[in-house]
């Protein structure tokens, strides 16, 4: 088996590979409910943001709070 033989085969067998992929793909995601209709991506949407807003709260929070603590030294100097 030379080179050129080898690279065309890894080649072929590369496409290929992505082609049965990219079928499966498709074909899931033919039979799978819009996002819109999906209890579970609704859930997860809801709870993603809901998790954010969370988040930036407590970071927030955070903030105020090391600036309070930050704010006495800063006036005693």
């Amino acid at each position: 088996m030379d080179s050129r033989t080898f690279w065309l085969g890894l080649l072929g067998g590369v496409l290929t590979g992505a082609l049965i992929i990219a079928a499966g793909y498709f074909a899931l995601k033919a039979y799978l409910p819009p996002p819109d209709d999906d209890p579970l991506y609704n859930a997860k949407q809801s709870f993603l943001s809901s998790g954010t807003q969370l988040s930036r709260q407590e970071a927030e929070a955070e903030i105020q709070f090391l600036n309070r603590e930050r704010a006495p030294a800063l006036l005693m100097s």
